[in-house]
């Protein structure tokens, strides 16, 4: 029998600079900070964030002496050749006001793509993260 899950927990990113990290995703993306912790036994610096009223939590933490993301992972295309996790994706209403708006932020476009009847844009977090602003719901498109 299967593990019933009831939602996404959270989904967590590794940065360089927690504190810029942070700012980035309450300027960018709406987040708000929920809490900071510890994780002692590798002197790691946690926060967690929440995207309001979407139940998803983001946890940022910035361990010393981590490797910076390699080129090839900062884009969808190229990242999709290696194995393991790609992005994590948000809800948007409008794909041509989150462009405007994104522009008007100064957050550069890395990758757009039409697909299943909507639309999604790829964007960078400060250390190259790759980040899914997706038009309406997953859910909608089965079988598309």
């Amino acid at each position: 029998m299967a593990i019933k899950t009831l939602r996404t927990n959270h989904f967590a990113v590794s940065v360089s600079d927690l504190e810029r990290s942070i700012k980035w995703y309450e300027k960018a993306l709406g987040f708000e900070l929920l809490c900071r912790n510890r994780i002692d036994h590798i002197d790691t610096p946690v926060a967690h964030l929440d995207a309001p009223d979407s139940g998803f939590v983001l946890e940022l933490y910035s361990p010393p002496n981590a490797k910076p993301v390699p080129e090839d992972r900062k884009t969808p295309d190229e990242d999709m050749r290696t194995n393991g996790n790609k992005h994590f994706s948000l809800t948007v209403k409008d794909h041509e006001e989150t462009l405007r708006e994104l522009e008007e932020m100064g957050i550069p476009v890395v990758f757009t793509a039409p697909c299943w009847g909507t639309f999604g844009i790829f964007i960078n977090d400060p250390d190259g993260n790759i980040i899914e602003l997706f038009e309406g719901d997953m859910r909608e498109k089965r079988n598309v």
